[in-house]
């Protein structure tokens, strides 16, 4: 099944997931394949962080953003210039996740994203990609902010409206919250990497069936030993 999803999606240009539903619909498609699928090489099995993605681009998360109102009271409100931002980062970064997959099958094992030299953990691989994510998002909003400093500041203030939306929306994303807290970042903040590292880095450690006090420790030392995780 992995092998045929991938032959069908593989083939499509980007453009094909235009939305922020489609980019989820493959991420879900992507996480079932590898966890249920017979054909997929066992190292990969335990790999997490195509879920990850799933639940972040859903309804509760970042697809709310697509049908949000563009104006209107409190957390229902989702302003152009947020929805631009979330579009183009989601866009980038389904690009690289979609490519990374193709790496990952043609490697048969999890690898540092980065250069594939060597080996990892799944564990080590979800919380390595999740910190490539958050680099790759602080160059677009140093981007965005280089383009226009006024629209910057207020799609990320945008942004962490729909953080507080989504912590009532989202079970996941409220545990992810909560646990940050205890990692010592009480302030829920887009702007700042640190934050949304820990947020990524949450979901990961939940989905891997990890507990939360796992979790600070990680956090607290630093996060930096990825390739020893396990």
């Amino acid at each position: 099944m992995i092998a045929h999803d991938l032959a069908d999606t593989g083939a499509l240009p980007l453009s094909t997931f235009r939305s922020i539903a489609a980019r989820h619909a493959y991420y879900a498609l992507i996480s079932r394949a590898l966890q249920a699928d017979a054909a997929t090489p066992a190292a990969l099995r335990g790999i997490r962080f195509f879920p990850a993605a799933a639940a972040i681009t859903s309804f509760g998360v970042l697809g709310y953003a697509a049908c949000a109102l563009a104006t209107g009271p409190g957390p229902l409100h989702v302003a152009p210039c947020v929805r631009s931002l979330i579009e183009a980062m989601n866009a980038r970064l389904f690009a690289v996740n979609r490519a990374m997959l193709g790496r990952l099958l043609a490697w048969r094992e999890p690898r540092a994203p980065i250069e594939g030299a060597h080996a990892l953990s799944p564990l080590a691989f979800d919380l390595a990609m999740v910190d490539a994510e958050q680099r790759e998002i602080e160059r677009m909003l140093a981007d965005a902010e280089h383009a226009c400093a006024d629209t910057s500041a207020r799609a990320l203030a945008g942004m962490n409206r729909l953080v507080r939306s989504a912590t009532l929306l989202h079970r996941p994303m409220r545990r992810c919250v909560r646990w940050a807290v205890h990692a010592g970042l009480p302030t829920a903040d887009f702007a700042r990497y640190r934050w949304r590292v820990a947020i990524g880095r949450a979901l990961v450690f939940s989905l891997h069936g990890k507990s939360r006090d796992a979790y600070v420790v990680h956090m607290r030392d630093g996060g930096e030993r990825h390739a020893t995780i396990t």
